[in-house]
């Protein structure tokens, strides 16, 4: 018998112990599966009413649940660490709203996920957009309350205007005043059934419009005048047709069109040719793309040893009966008859100067080509995208050639070789090496330097960023920023 009664207390025990278990993990307090998800972290100015292990949601569908929450007391706001499904990425303008299941139902976090042409954020980073906090109950109360003190306002003044002798009086003025009106009203009629002959012959001139309406639709649908031509020849209706199209097109290149912008430095590693110092160059390149195949390029660059500027001119003397003198023939002094040499040559070297290119490039795979003008002398250049594995690293290598008659130089006529190396480190920011002008007989050097590149999109969400910034400055600040 005592047998039977432990053995029931065991069973009984051991249900409790499944039944515990199995609520344990319907209720999220027992997880194994927590490397299936990413941490989070958001804050808000008010989270009343959301607890720990409240659901976490994107588009109505469970995909976490709120790990912990607490409270800054530096800057009095409520911070709430989240759990997220690795199957589900966030991004940069991504944010959180506090809702509640119904009216009586629990609070949740509804996630918007952002916008996917915005960078991914990584686990454990924060949710830079503000997030939205719950509506409070009590100022809703509060205003419902200050709305029924303004009701029985008005109740009262309606029984204060109404209900004393005066407000009688006042009802009693407004009954007779409608009476009138309606007498005006019975006037107004008889004035109507004065009308009506003014509207017979207003019909009848509407009848001989509608003559001359019959008229202009015989001759469209005879082909005459521009409507009916329209109408009745095939080939304008598919002129028509074609020009349409044709602007249709054209606005939809127009909004496929990308643009990059890129400036970068380079600083040379010995002195340069006919300069005593080492040249350092700045380049600034906006790259148009009306499509993925093929590319325009606008570069300004600049240079602290400059360019060369040549000039020459040619002299003839004559005597008074316009025979040409030989001025080698003359017996002057050496100094003297250097004032006399036939050929004058001038170099001229200017410093800090700005040179202008305007290239072609067309796109074969990692592969580009570019053909144009090259830092003001015409020449080709050839981009290679190294394949890697990984979109954390990208490594681009060029080739260019220009110049190729040597007019930069003094007394070299080599082409100017040239090979640059980009070494993306971060998305838009890149390191630059390799060697200038490497063939020529003095102005051959290394660089090294450093640049920047960016797609419109970055731009615009750049200059968001700055205006809300600004916005921010103006409301905390308003002394700081200028009005005009």
């Amino acid at each position: 018998m005592q047998a039977k009664i432990e053995t029931r207390v065991g069973i009984f025990v051991l249900a409790a112990l499944l039944i515990f278990t199995y609520m344990g993990f319907q209720i999220g307090a027992f997880r194994f599966d927590r490397g299936q998800y990413n941490t989070y972290s958001m804050y808000f100015k008010d989270i009343s009413g959301l607890s720990k292990k409240a659901e976490v949601k994107i588009a109505g569908v469970k995909v976490g649940w709120v790990e912990r929450t607490n409270l800054l007391p530096d800057e009095m706001y409520a911070e709430a660490e989240v759990m997220i499904n690795k199957n589900y990425k966030l991004y940069q303008d991504a944010y959180a709203i506090v809702r509640q299941d119904g009216l009586l139902g629990p609070k949740y976090l509804e996630v918007v996920t952002g916008s996917p042409l915005l960078p991914e954020l990584q686990p454990g980073e924060t949710l830079k957009k503000p997030s939205v906090e719950p509506v409070n109950v009590d100022s809703i109360m509060l205003q419902v309350k200050n709305i029924a003190s303004n009701v029985e306002k008005v109740t009262k003044t309606f029984s204060d205007v109404l209900g004393s002798y005066e407000g009688q009086e006042r009802v009693q003025s407004i009954m007779n005043n409608l009476e009138e009106a309606v007498r005006k009203m019975a006037s107004f009629s008889d004035r109507i059934d004065s009308t009506a002959t003014a509207v017979e012959d207003a019909a009848n001139q509407a009848r001989d419009g509608l003559k001359s309406i019959t008229s202009v639709s015989d001759k469209i649908d005879e082909g005459k005048g521009l409507l009916g031509k329209l109408v009745n020849e095939e080939e304008t209706y598919y002129d028509l047709k074609d020009t349409m199209k044709s602007v249709k097109n054209y606005f939809t290149q127009v909004d496929t069109l990308q643009i990059v912008f890129d400036a970068h430095v380079e600083s040379m590693h010995r002195p340069a040719e006919n300069y005593e110092f080492e040249d350092s160059k700045g380049y600034l390149e906006v790259r148009i793309h009306p499509n993925e195949d093929h590319f325009y390029l606008l570069q300004l660059a600049t240079s602290e040893k400059g360019w060369i500027y040549r000039n020459s001119e040619r002299r003839q003397y004559f005597d008074d009966c316009g025979n040409e003198i030989d001025p080698f023939q003359l017996e002057l002094e050496d100094t003297r008859l250097l004032e006399h040499v036939l050929d004058f040559k001038r170099e001229i070297y200017e410093r800090n100067t700005l040179r202008v290119g305007l290239q072609f490039g067309k796109i074969f795979g990692d592969i580009a080509l570019r053909i144009g003008i090259f830092e003001g002398s015409a020449g080709f250049g050839i981009d290679f995208d190294i394949p890697f594995d990984t979109e954390k690293f990208r490594w681009v290598t060029t080739f260019e050639a220009f110049d190729l008659a040597g007019w930069n130089r003094r007394d070299d006529r080599r082409p100017h070789l040239k090979w640059l190396n980009r070494m993306f480190l971060l998305r838009s920011i890149y390191l630059t090496f390799g060697a200038d002008d490497f063939v020529s007989k003095n102005n051959a050097n290394a660089f090294f330097g450093a640049g920047i590149r960016f797609g419109d999109d970055d731009a615009k969400y750049l200059m968001s960023n700055f205006s809300t910034a600004l916005t921010g400055i103006s409301q905390n600040y308003p002394s700081l920023v200028p009005v005009y």
